[in-house]
């Protein structure tokens, strides 16, 4: 009888992820009203013969983009505690948006209704703007790895396909098949996109309980407090300077080259396609494989050669015809997607390991809309100054500028401040050989090293033995590598989470561990130790196995591991000693010089301030030791398991006193710790470890640490559990 209990919120199963394709939808859909907006209202609005003062207005929809950091940490602060934090908001501001455009369809178009419509449109717009927060906050926080990079390429190419589908889509439906038809599709279009949103259920935020409130309030402020987020703000900025000048100027070329409207924009229509059809799958497949940097830097050089084919056709060197426009458009509109896809999962992955996802996301897509509009504005300036030839090798001049800045921030620990370490440090050849090899692995090496983990064998070992766990445990590995020890701990008959910040060892925990995840055993995130994405008291047992010695905030870490721990769960981490500091030096040279080396003592004041306390430590071969402590559950909590409901009547040191009663079979199961079982009333029969003995009224019973044992019982008993 474990005097455990976790919290089966938490669990992979009733905290399901959002799928791809309701993040796709909802994404879709938010490009609708920007589409009708810009381009299809405009158009409606004119034949409809209302005033060019009138239609002049239309611009101002784009405003909400820009300006919806100022409601972002409302959307983050607050939301239903029924429907969900972030579902709740998509819900609403959906059928707000499905609203705004019915009511546009009621008025017929004209100049007294112009003003009418462009305020619905305005109505549509900011929902569709407050929907995007909670959309992204949603992806940074659920998603992880490959599932993310995919995501925003939903993103890019799914805002793109609205936005087609909301202007030209509407203006061919409403040649078709009249104006109210079209703009009902449109409405039943946006409600289908609601479907997979009422069907998925949202659990509980990450590190936050059921129905709990977060610490931290979200803040714009707060946002650029954030070291990491100056050297994304430069890329927000850069990135889009090649594509957005190249956008500009290409459809102004080809009108003054004598290209009709129509050819135009059938032109800026093979761009957006090229966007969605080849650059945010290119973009994904790059990220995901090879990494943000070089899918960032392999989308500018496809734009930067698009640029030069323009250059060339200005020059006429080329003519202004098909064979040689096509492909430009093309490569503009695959290299913009490429590289949209890379910095909206650079921004994703830097909002998921803080606190307030959807307002730091806001933040940097904000900075990126106002640098499209200054870049737009920029180039065509220089365009009617200097003509388009100078405009163009000014855009070309910037591409090194631009690729120097992705290069220099690569360097930079950008990445590692995402999960804890100090932003902006120089990453040196000791820290990236330190990070590929052991900190953070990843690439062949990393796959091959961790897969397996031999030389950590032996230090799983001892953990197990140490603290067995078994059926009904429900086990937590944080810096979970290649997942190695997660699957000894599944083989034991336990279920499990693995957490760890490399992209590469999550994806080959999941690869080796694939049947467990499949049969719901089992969940992998990609995330922080200082900032776990799982719910109070989830785990009856939190190991960190071989990574703690390179953890940059260690007492933040243990922090959030005792706050996973359930109530008598334990807590075991394997470290290594002051002893070995030396030796380690010595022999693993920038990486032995880049670990920490705590002592006992260090490690447990810091579960001491976790409210934790110490059970035992135990040296290992390797020169380190396994330090585990315990969670002892308060006076008056109540520990339940089929056929056993307890109340811990009190603690000393870390020993805990149950008094409880037993009224029908306790299923087979491991202790994890040594117990004493006495009966105070009633009698049970208890099978351990293939044996079998009745206890009565009076007797008692000894149950080491890690036997398997079970109760039965005719009648109801009750019993004094004494528990270390």
């Amino acid at each position: 009888m474990e005097s455990v209990t976790t919290t089966p919120a938490a669990s992979a199963v009733d905290r399901p992820a959002p799928s791809l394709s309701l993040i796709g939808a909802l994404y879709v859909a938010q490009g609708v009203p920007l589409g009708f907006a810009f381009e299809a209202l405009p158009v409606l609005l004119r034949s409809a013969e209302a005033p060019l003062s009138v239609i002049a207005l239309l611009p101002l929809a784009a405003l909400p983009w820009v300006l919806k950091l100022l409601w972002a940490p409302f959307v983050d602060n607050h939301g239903s505690a029924a429907l969900g934090h972030r579902r709740g908001w998509i819900l609403a501001m959906q059928a707000v948006l499905a609203v705004s455009l019915a009511l546009i369809a009621l008025f017929p178009l004209g100049a007294a209704s112009a003003p009418w419509a462009i305020g619905f449109v305005l109505l549509g717009v900011v929902a569709a703007s407050t929907q995007d927060i909670a959309t992204d906050g949603l992806a940074a926080e659920t998603l992880d790895g490959r599932a993310l990079a995919w995501a925003n390429a939903l993103q890019v190419g799914g805002m793109m396909a609205g936005f087609m589908m909301g202007g030209a889509g509407l203006l061919l439906l409403t040649d078709l098949a009249g104006y109210r038809i079209a703009m009902a599709t449109m409405v039943l279009l946006l409600l289908l996109a609601l479907v997979p949103v009422v069907r998925w259920t949202e659990g509980p935020r990450r590190g936050v309980a059921d129905g709990a409130v977060p610490a931290r309030r979200a803040g714009i402020l707060a946002a650029f407090r954030r070291p990491a987020i100056w050297p994304l703000l430069l890329i927000v900025f850069s990135y889009g300077t090649l594509y957005t000048g190249g956008m500009a100027l290409s459809k102004l070329i080809l009108t003054d080259a004598g290209w009709s409207l129509g050819e135009v924009g059938g032109a800026a229509i093979l761009c957006g396609l090229s966007l969605i059809v080849l650059g945010g799958p290119a973009g994904s497949w790059v990220a995901a494989r090879h990494g943000i940097w070089p899918a960032l830097a392999g989308g500018l050089a496809v734009v930067g050669g698009a640029l030069l084919l323009w250059l060339l056709i200005v020059w006429r060197v080329l003519p202004a015809e098909g064979a040689a426009v096509m492909p430009a458009m093309i490569a503009l509109g695959a290299g913009g997607g490429m590289a949209s896809v890379a910095t909206y999962t650079l921004i994703m992955r830097f909002a998921a390991h803080g606190e307030q996802a959807g307002t730091d996301v806001t933040v940097l897509q904000s900075a990126n809309v106002l640098s499209e509009m200054l870049i737009s504005s920029a180039a065509m300036g220089l365009a009617a100054a200097f003509g388009y030839g100078t405009a163009l090798l000014v855009n070309l001049g910037c591409l090194a500028a631009v690729l120097l800045v992705v290069a220099l921030v690569a360097r930079m620990a950008v990445t590692r401040s995402l999960t804890g370490p100090a932003a902006g440090e120089w990453r040196s050849l000791g820290d990236r050989l330190t990070d590929h090899i052991a900190r953070r692995p990843g690439g062949w090496i990393g796959r091959r090293l961790y897969r397996r983990a031999s030389a950590h064998q032996q230090g799983f070992g001892l953990a197990l033995s140490v603290v067995p766990v078994g059926p009904g445990d429900r086990v937590l590995d944080v810096g979970c590598g290649g997942g190695a020890f997660l699957a000894r701990v599944l083989a034991n008959g336990a279920d499990g989470a693995g957490i760890d910040h490399s992209v590469d060892m999550v994806e080959t925990t999941k690869a080796q561990n694939a049947v467990a995840i499949a049969a719901g055993r089992l969940e992998v995130r990609q995330g922080d130790a200082a900032r776990l994405p799982f719910a109070d008291g989830t785990f009856s047992h939190v190991f960190c196995m071989h990574a703690f010695f390179f953890f940059p905030d260690p007492a933040a870490s243990i922090a959030e591991m005792g706050r996973v721990l359930a109530p008598g769960g334990t807590l075991s981490i394997l470290t290594m000693a002051p002893e070995v500091e030396e030796r380690t030096h010595r022999m693993f040279g920038p990486i032995g010089r880049r670990m920490r080396f705590d002592a006992p003592e260090r490690l447990t004041g810091w579960v001491e301030a976790a409210g934790l306390r110490l059970r035992d430590v135990r040296p290992t071969r390797e020169g380190g030791y396994l330090h585990v402590s315990r969670k002892c559950p308060p006076a008056g909590h109540t520990i339940a398991m089929p056929g056993f409901r307890g109340t811990v009547l009190g603690t000393m040191n870390d020993i805990v006193v149950v008094e409880a009663e037993i009224s029908g079979p306790v299923p087979a199961h491991r202790a994890s710790e040594a117990e004493f079982l006495y009966i105070l009333s009633g009698r049970v029969r208890m099978d351990m470890d293939g044996a079998s003995r009745e206890i009565g009224e009076g007797e008692h019973a000894v149950v080491p640490a890690g036997s398997v044992h079970g109760v039965t019982v005719e009648a109801p008993a009750r019993v004094l559990l004494v528990s270390r």
